[in-house]
Protein backbone atom coordinates (compact mmCIF):
# COMPACT_ATOMS: atom_id res chain seq x y z
CA UNK A 1 0.00 0.00 0.00
CA UNK A 2 2.78 2.46 0.86
CA UNK A 3 4.57 1.91 -2.44
CA UNK A 4 1.39 2.48 -4.41
CA UNK A 5 0.41 5.42 -2.22
CA UNK A 6 3.74 7.11 -3.00
CA UNK A 7 3.28 6.39 -6.72
CA UNK A 8 -0.12 8.07 -6.79
CA UNK A 9 1.13 11.01 -4.74
CA UNK A 10 4.00 11.50 -7.17
CA UNK A 11 1.46 11.61 -9.99
CA UNK A 12 -0.27 14.52 -8.25
CA UNK A 13 -3.23 12.76 -6.64
CA UNK A 14 -4.63 14.18 -3.40
CA UNK A 15 -3.71 12.23 -0.26
CA UNK A 16 -7.18 10.74 0.31
CA UNK A 17 -7.45 9.65 -3.32
CA UNK A 18 -3.94 8.17 -3.32
CA UNK A 19 -4.73 6.26 -0.13
CA UNK A 20 -7.96 4.86 -1.57
CA UNK A 21 -6.42 3.72 -4.83
CA UNK A 22 -3.43 2.29 -2.97
CA UNK A 23 -5.84 0.08 -1.02
CA UNK A 24 -7.87 -0.94 -4.07
CA UNK A 25 -4.76 -1.81 -6.09
CA UNK A 26 -3.20 -3.73 -3.18
CA UNK A 27 -6.28 -5.70 -2.16
CA UNK A 28 -8.08 -7.40 -5.01
CA UNK A 29 -10.57 -10.25 -4.85
CA UNK A 30 -11.80 -12.74 -7.45
CA UNK A 31 -14.01 -10.03 -8.92
CA UNK A 32 -11.13 -7.58 -9.21
CA UNK A 33 -12.10 -4.65 -6.98
CA UNK A 34 -12.73 -5.09 -3.24
CA UNK A 35 -14.70 -1.87 -2.75
CA UNK A 36 -16.25 0.95 -4.72
CA UNK A 37 -16.80 3.31 -1.79
CA UNK A 38 -14.76 6.14 -3.24
CA UNK A 39 -11.93 8.08 -1.65
CA UNK A 40 -13.85 10.29 0.79
CA UNK A 41 -16.15 7.55 2.09
CA UNK A 42 -13.25 5.10 2.40
CA UNK A 43 -11.19 7.61 4.38
CA UNK A 44 -14.20 8.32 6.62
CA UNK A 45 -14.85 4.60 7.18
CA UNK A 46 -11.22 3.86 7.96
CA UNK A 47 -11.11 6.74 10.45
CA UNK A 48 -14.09 5.21 12.26
CA UNK A 49 -12.58 1.71 12.18
CA UNK A 50 -9.26 2.94 13.58
CA UNK A 51 -11.26 4.17 16.57
CA UNK A 52 -12.94 0.76 16.86
CA UNK A 53 -9.54 -0.94 16.60
CA UNK A 54 -8.23 1.21 19.44
CA UNK A 55 -11.25 0.33 21.60
CA UNK A 56 -10.68 -3.36 20.89
CA UNK A 57 -7.01 -3.31 21.87
CA UNK A 58 -7.75 -1.27 25.00
CA UNK A 59 -10.47 -3.77 25.95
CA UNK A 60 -8.05 -6.69 25.56
CA UNK A 61 -5.46 -4.93 27.72
CA UNK A 62 -7.98 -4.02 30.42
CA UNK A 63 -10.04 -7.21 30.52
CA UNK A 64 -7.51 -9.92 29.66
CA UNK A 65 -3.97 -8.69 30.32
CA UNK A 66 -4.41 -6.08 33.05
CA UNK A 67 -1.43 -7.22 35.18
CA UNK A 68 0.80 -5.95 32.35
CA UNK A 69 -1.24 -2.95 31.23
CA UNK A 70 1.56 -0.42 31.82
CA UNK A 71 3.98 -2.45 29.70
CA UNK A 72 1.67 -2.87 26.73
CA UNK A 73 -0.19 0.43 26.83
CA UNK A 74 -0.43 2.42 23.60
CA UNK A 75 2.39 4.63 22.43
CA UNK A 76 0.89 8.11 22.83
CA UNK A 77 1.43 9.08 19.18
CA UNK A 78 -0.51 6.03 18.00
CA UNK A 79 -3.20 6.43 20.68
CA UNK A 80 -3.85 9.97 19.49
CA UNK A 81 -3.98 9.12 15.78
CA UNK A 82 -7.18 8.27 13.93
CA UNK A 83 -5.91 9.44 10.56
CA UNK A 84 -5.47 6.33 8.38
CA UNK A 85 -3.01 8.03 6.04
CA UNK A 86 -0.80 9.17 8.90
CA UNK A 87 -1.04 5.67 10.37
CA UNK A 88 0.09 4.14 7.07
CA UNK A 89 3.12 6.45 6.94
CA UNK A 90 4.11 5.66 10.55
CA UNK A 91 3.68 1.94 9.94
CA UNK A 92 5.86 1.89 6.82
CA UNK A 93 8.70 4.22 7.80
CA UNK A 94 11.31 1.64 8.85
CA UNK A 95 12.96 2.81 12.09
CA UNK A 96 16.06 0.70 11.41
CA UNK A 97 17.81 -2.06 13.33
CA UNK A 98 19.16 0.09 16.17
CA UNK A 99 16.18 2.38 16.71
CA UNK A 100 15.10 3.38 20.20
CA UNK A 101 12.52 1.09 21.81
CA UNK A 102 9.76 3.71 21.80
CA UNK A 103 10.41 4.43 18.13
CA UNK A 104 10.06 0.71 17.38
CA UNK A 105 6.88 0.54 19.42
CA UNK A 106 5.35 3.42 17.52
CA UNK A 107 6.25 1.74 14.22
CA UNK A 108 4.82 -1.63 15.26
CA UNK A 109 1.64 -0.29 16.87
CA UNK A 110 0.82 1.88 13.87
CA UNK A 111 1.01 -1.23 11.68
CA UNK A 112 -1.01 -3.24 14.17
CA UNK A 113 -3.79 -0.68 14.41
CA UNK A 114 -4.00 -0.14 10.66
CA UNK A 115 -3.94 -3.91 10.13
CA UNK A 116 -6.81 -4.46 12.57
CA UNK A 117 -8.82 -1.64 10.98
CA UNK A 118 -8.33 -3.18 7.54
CA UNK A 119 -9.45 -6.56 8.88
CA UNK A 120 -12.58 -4.90 10.28
CA UNK A 121 -13.18 -3.23 6.93
CA UNK A 122 -12.94 -6.60 5.16
CA UNK A 123 -15.49 -8.11 7.57
CA UNK A 124 -17.90 -5.19 7.25
CA UNK A 125 -17.60 -5.25 3.45
CA UNK A 126 -19.05 -8.78 3.20
CA UNK A 127 -21.23 -8.62 6.34
CA UNK A 128 -22.03 -5.04 7.42
CA UNK A 129 -22.14 -4.54 11.17
CA UNK A 130 -25.62 -3.00 10.99
CA UNK A 131 -27.04 -6.14 9.40
CA UNK A 132 -26.25 -8.35 12.40
CA UNK A 133 -28.59 -6.76 14.99
CA UNK A 134 -31.25 -6.27 12.30
CA UNK A 135 -31.20 -9.97 11.45
CA UNK A 136 -31.18 -11.03 15.10
CA UNK A 137 -34.13 -8.72 15.71
CA UNK A 138 -36.07 -10.54 12.99
CA UNK A 139 -35.05 -13.93 14.39
CA UNK A 140 -36.23 -12.80 17.82
CA UNK A 141 -39.59 -11.84 16.31
CA UNK A 142 -39.87 -15.24 14.64
CA UNK A 143 -39.11 -16.99 17.92
CA UNK A 144 -42.06 -15.31 19.60
CA UNK A 145 -44.32 -16.19 16.68
CA UNK A 146 -43.24 -19.81 16.33
CA UNK A 147 -41.64 -20.99 19.56
CA UNK A 148 -42.80 -19.16 22.69
CA UNK A 149 -46.18 -18.26 24.14
CA UNK A 150 -46.69 -14.57 23.27
CA UNK A 151 -46.76 -12.06 26.14
CA UNK A 152 -46.03 -14.80 28.68
CA UNK A 153 -43.04 -15.04 31.01
CA UNK A 154 -42.27 -16.40 34.45
CA UNK A 155 -39.85 -15.12 37.07
CA UNK A 156 -37.90 -18.10 38.46
CA UNK A 157 -35.48 -18.22 41.39
CA UNK A 158 -32.43 -20.42 40.95
CA UNK A 159 -30.48 -21.72 43.96
CA UNK A 160 -27.34 -23.66 43.11
CA UNK A 161 -25.27 -25.42 45.75
CA UNK A 162 -21.59 -25.55 44.75
CA UNK A 163 -19.11 -28.31 45.54
CA UNK A 164 -16.89 -27.54 48.52
CA UNK A 165 -13.99 -29.72 47.35
CA UNK A 166 -11.34 -27.81 45.41
CA UNK A 167 -10.96 -30.86 43.16
CA UNK A 168 -14.44 -30.14 41.79
CA UNK A 169 -13.43 -26.63 40.75
CA UNK A 170 -16.40 -24.81 42.24
CA UNK A 171 -18.90 -26.51 39.94
CA UNK A 172 -22.59 -27.03 40.65
CA UNK A 173 -23.53 -29.94 42.91
CA UNK A 174 -27.25 -29.39 43.16
CA UNK A 175 -29.86 -26.95 41.81
CA UNK A 176 -33.30 -25.98 43.07
CA UNK A 177 -35.79 -23.82 41.24
CA UNK A 178 -38.70 -21.83 42.74
CA UNK A 179 -41.50 -19.61 41.54
CA UNK A 180 -42.43 -18.50 45.08
CA UNK A 181 -40.09 -15.95 46.68
CA UNK A 182 -41.11 -17.21 50.13
CA UNK A 183 -40.11 -20.79 49.32
CA UNK A 184 -36.83 -19.56 47.81
CA UNK A 185 -35.96 -17.57 50.94
CA UNK A 186 -36.62 -20.54 53.21
CA UNK A 187 -34.49 -22.86 51.05
CA UNK A 188 -31.68 -20.29 50.83
CA UNK A 189 -31.35 -20.08 54.62
CA UNK A 190 -31.02 -23.84 54.78
CA UNK A 191 -28.46 -24.04 51.95
CA UNK A 192 -26.22 -21.29 53.33
CA UNK A 193 -25.61 -23.37 56.44
CA UNK A 194 -24.30 -26.23 54.29
CA UNK A 195 -21.88 -24.54 51.88
CA UNK A 196 -21.45 -22.04 49.06
CA UNK A 197 -24.60 -21.08 47.20
CA UNK A 198 -25.20 -19.26 43.94
CA UNK A 199 -28.50 -17.38 43.82
CA UNK A 200 -30.02 -15.98 40.66
CA UNK A 201 -33.29 -14.68 39.32
CA UNK A 202 -34.15 -15.36 35.68
CA UNK A 203 -37.04 -14.05 33.63
CA UNK A 204 -38.00 -17.02 31.51
CA UNK A 205 -40.08 -17.42 28.40
CA UNK A 206 -42.60 -20.23 28.17
CA UNK A 207 -42.72 -22.88 25.43
CA UNK A 208 -45.07 -25.83 25.17
CA UNK A 209 -43.36 -29.00 23.98
CA UNK A 210 -45.66 -31.98 23.47
CA UNK A 211 -48.02 -30.70 26.15
CA UNK A 212 -45.24 -29.98 28.66
CA UNK A 213 -44.35 -26.43 29.76
CA UNK A 214 -40.68 -25.47 29.36
CA UNK A 215 -39.25 -22.38 31.05
CA UNK A 216 -36.47 -20.96 28.90
CA UNK A 217 -33.99 -18.14 29.52
CA UNK A 218 -32.84 -16.50 26.27
CA UNK A 219 -29.34 -15.05 25.87
CA UNK A 220 -28.24 -12.77 23.05
CA UNK A 221 -24.90 -14.03 21.67
CA UNK A 222 -24.44 -11.44 18.94
CA UNK A 223 -20.75 -11.52 18.13
CA UNK A 224 -19.01 -8.17 18.32
CA UNK A 225 -16.10 -7.42 16.02
CA UNK A 226 -13.48 -8.51 18.57
CA UNK A 227 -15.07 -11.95 18.83
CA UNK A 228 -15.18 -12.22 15.06
CA UNK A 229 -11.52 -11.24 14.77
CA UNK A 230 -10.51 -13.77 17.40
CA UNK A 231 -12.54 -16.49 15.71
CA UNK A 232 -10.80 -15.85 12.40
CA UNK A 233 -7.37 -15.80 14.06
CA UNK A 234 -8.19 -19.20 15.56
CA UNK A 235 -9.02 -20.59 12.13
CA UNK A 236 -12.59 -21.35 13.18
CA UNK A 237 -15.51 -21.12 10.73
CA UNK A 238 -17.36 -17.83 10.50
CA UNK A 239 -20.75 -19.19 11.59
CA UNK A 240 -21.96 -17.54 14.78
CA UNK A 241 -22.03 -13.77 14.31
CA UNK A 242 -25.79 -14.07 14.54
CA UNK A 243 -25.92 -16.19 17.65
CA UNK A 244 -28.40 -16.85 20.42
CA UNK A 245 -28.61 -19.29 23.30
CA UNK A 246 -31.58 -20.88 25.04
CA UNK A 247 -31.08 -22.09 28.62
CA UNK A 248 -33.77 -24.56 29.60
CA UNK A 249 -34.24 -23.72 33.29
CA UNK A 250 -37.19 -25.80 34.40
CA UNK A 251 -39.91 -28.11 33.14
CA UNK A 252 -43.46 -28.21 34.48
CA UNK A 253 -45.44 -31.38 33.94
CA UNK A 254 -48.55 -32.72 35.72
CA UNK A 255 -46.18 -34.00 38.42
CA UNK A 256 -44.99 -30.47 39.18
CA UNK A 257 -42.04 -28.15 38.56
CA UNK A 258 -38.54 -29.63 38.29
CA UNK A 259 -35.05 -28.50 37.29
CA UNK A 260 -34.24 -29.04 33.61
CA UNK A 261 -31.70 -31.68 32.63
CA UNK A 262 -29.38 -32.05 29.60
CA UNK A 263 -31.97 -34.42 28.13
CA UNK A 264 -34.55 -31.63 28.37
CA UNK A 265 -32.15 -29.35 26.49
CA UNK A 266 -31.86 -31.96 23.73
CA UNK A 267 -35.65 -32.31 23.56
CA UNK A 268 -36.11 -28.54 23.37
CA UNK A 269 -33.43 -28.24 20.68
CA UNK A 270 -35.26 -30.80 18.55
CA UNK A 271 -38.47 -28.86 19.12
CA UNK A 272 -36.85 -25.67 17.82
CA UNK A 273 -35.67 -27.60 14.78
CA UNK A 274 -39.26 -28.54 14.00
CA UNK A 275 -40.99 -25.22 14.69
CA UNK A 276 -38.42 -22.40 14.45
CA UNK A 277 -35.94 -23.48 11.81
CA UNK A 278 -37.97 -22.83 8.69
CA UNK A 279 -37.53 -20.13 6.05
CA UNK A 280 -36.01 -17.56 6.43
CA UNK A 281 -33.99 -19.64 8.91
CA UNK A 282 -32.39 -22.50 6.99
CA UNK A 283 -30.52 -25.26 8.83
CA UNK A 284 -27.23 -26.50 7.38
CA UNK A 285 -24.99 -29.44 8.19
CA UNK A 286 -22.30 -28.61 10.74
CA UNK A 287 -19.02 -29.65 9.13
CA UNK A 288 -16.75 -27.68 11.44
CA UNK A 289 -14.03 -29.59 13.33
CA UNK A 290 -14.30 -29.89 17.13
CA UNK A 291 -13.35 -26.75 19.02
CA UNK A 292 -9.85 -27.42 20.45
CA UNK A 293 -10.27 -24.69 23.08
CA UNK A 294 -13.53 -26.00 24.54
CA UNK A 295 -13.79 -27.96 27.79
CA UNK A 296 -14.89 -31.55 27.17
CA UNK A 297 -17.25 -31.41 30.18
CA UNK A 298 -19.40 -28.65 28.71
CA UNK A 299 -22.54 -29.78 26.89
CA UNK A 300 -24.88 -27.92 24.59
CA UNK A 301 -26.99 -28.64 21.53
CA UNK A 302 -26.00 -26.64 18.45
CA UNK A 303 -27.87 -25.85 15.26
CA UNK A 304 -26.13 -23.84 12.57
CA UNK A 305 -27.50 -22.45 9.36
CA UNK A 306 -28.27 -19.22 7.63
CA UNK A 307 -30.77 -16.40 7.81
CA UNK A 308 -31.92 -15.24 4.39
CA UNK A 309 -32.51 -11.51 4.17
CA UNK A 310 -33.68 -9.49 1.13
CA UNK A 311 -31.28 -6.78 -0.02
CA UNK A 312 -31.83 -4.63 -3.11
CA UNK A 313 -33.41 -7.36 -5.18
CA UNK A 314 -31.10 -10.15 -4.03
CA UNK A 315 -31.12 -12.65 -1.17
CA UNK A 316 -28.19 -12.55 1.27
CA UNK A 317 -27.57 -15.74 3.24
CA UNK A 318 -26.10 -14.70 6.59
CA UNK A 319 -24.61 -17.29 8.99
CA UNK A 320 -26.60 -18.04 12.16
CA UNK A 321 -26.06 -20.30 15.17
CA UNK A 322 -28.36 -21.46 17.96
CA UNK A 323 -27.20 -23.10 21.19
CA UNK A 324 -29.41 -24.86 23.72
CA UNK A 325 -28.24 -25.98 27.15
CA UNK A 326 -29.76 -26.74 30.53
CA UNK A 327 -29.37 -24.62 33.65
CA UNK A 328 -26.63 -26.75 35.28
CA UNK A 329 -24.01 -26.46 32.52
CA UNK A 330 -24.94 -22.79 32.12
CA UNK A 331 -24.25 -21.98 35.78
CA UNK A 332 -20.98 -23.93 35.57
CA UNK A 333 -19.80 -21.51 32.88
CA UNK A 334 -20.34 -18.68 35.38
CA UNK A 335 -18.97 -20.13 38.62
CA UNK A 336 -16.50 -22.95 37.84
CA UNK A 337 -12.86 -22.18 38.60
CA UNK A 338 -11.05 -24.99 36.78
CA UNK A 339 -10.15 -25.50 33.13
CA UNK A 340 -12.01 -23.82 30.31
CA UNK A 341 -15.44 -24.60 31.79
CA UNK A 342 -15.74 -21.07 33.15
CA UNK A 343 -16.51 -18.77 30.23
CA UNK A 344 -14.41 -15.87 31.56
CA UNK A 345 -11.30 -18.03 31.88
CA UNK A 346 -12.06 -19.73 28.57
CA UNK A 347 -12.20 -16.36 26.79
CA UNK A 348 -9.07 -15.09 28.53
CA UNK A 349 -7.06 -18.18 27.63
CA UNK A 350 -8.15 -17.88 24.00
CA UNK A 351 -6.89 -14.30 23.95
CA UNK A 352 -3.57 -15.38 25.49
CA UNK A 353 -3.15 -18.23 23.03
CA UNK A 354 -4.16 -16.48 19.81
CA UNK A 355 -3.75 -12.72 20.36
CA UNK A 356 -0.99 -11.98 22.88
CA UNK A 357 2.01 -12.80 20.71
CA UNK A 358 0.38 -11.30 17.64
CA UNK A 359 -0.59 -7.93 19.11
CA UNK A 360 2.14 -7.64 21.78
CA UNK A 361 5.01 -9.77 20.41
CA UNK A 362 8.01 -10.82 22.45
CA UNK A 363 9.65 -12.67 19.56
CA UNK A 364 9.40 -12.49 15.79
CA UNK A 365 7.15 -15.58 15.65
CA UNK A 366 4.18 -14.66 13.44
CA UNK A 367 6.26 -11.95 11.75
CA UNK A 368 9.17 -14.11 10.55
CA UNK A 369 8.31 -13.44 6.90
CA UNK A 370 8.41 -9.64 7.31
CA UNK A 371 12.01 -8.61 6.69
CA UNK A 372 11.77 -5.13 8.24
CA UNK A 373 9.82 -6.22 11.32
CA UNK A 374 11.21 -4.62 14.48
CA UNK A 375 10.37 -6.07 17.88
CA UNK A 376 8.56 -3.40 19.95
CA UNK A 377 10.19 -4.51 23.21
CA UNK A 378 7.23 -5.05 25.51
CA UNK A 379 9.30 -7.44 27.60
CA UNK A 380 6.59 -10.05 28.25
CA UNK A 381 7.50 -13.64 27.37
CA UNK A 382 3.94 -14.88 27.06
CA UNK A 383 4.90 -18.57 27.01
CA UNK A 384 6.86 -18.52 30.25
CA UNK A 385 5.19 -19.75 33.42
CA UNK A 386 6.25 -16.61 35.34
CA UNK A 387 4.00 -14.44 33.19
CA UNK A 388 1.20 -16.95 32.58
CA UNK A 389 0.81 -17.63 36.30
CA UNK A 390 0.30 -13.92 36.98
CA UNK A 391 -2.48 -13.82 34.41
CA UNK A 392 -4.14 -16.99 35.71
CA UNK A 393 -4.12 -15.64 39.27
CA UNK A 394 -5.66 -12.34 38.16
CA UNK A 395 -8.35 -14.04 36.04
CA UNK A 396 -9.39 -16.04 39.11
CA UNK A 397 -9.92 -12.82 41.07
CA UNK A 398 -12.41 -11.66 38.42
CA UNK A 399 -14.80 -14.60 38.90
Amino acid sequence: MRTRYDEFKNLGYASETAFYYAFVRSNTNKYGVTTDLGAKEFHKEMTTLLGVAQDIVEYIIEQRFRPFQERIAFHNTVANCLNPIQMLLMATDDPGLHADRLVRRKHFEAGRQLGIALQLFSISTVDPEAWVPEDLGQIERLSWERLFEPDRSENLWILAKLYRSSSMGGRVENIQVFISTKEKTHALKHLRKRGTTKENQLYCRVAIVEGVRYYVYAINRRKRLLSTLLKLERGRPYSDRRGWKYVVVAVESPEGLRVATPDDAKTFSEHTRRVLWHHPLIEETDTSPPNPDSDARYRDEKIIGRYERPDNGRIVASPAEQLVTSIGPHIDTLVATDGELNHTIYSARKALKHIAELWFPHRRGPYDEISDFRLPGYGIAWREAYFRDQLEAWWQTQL
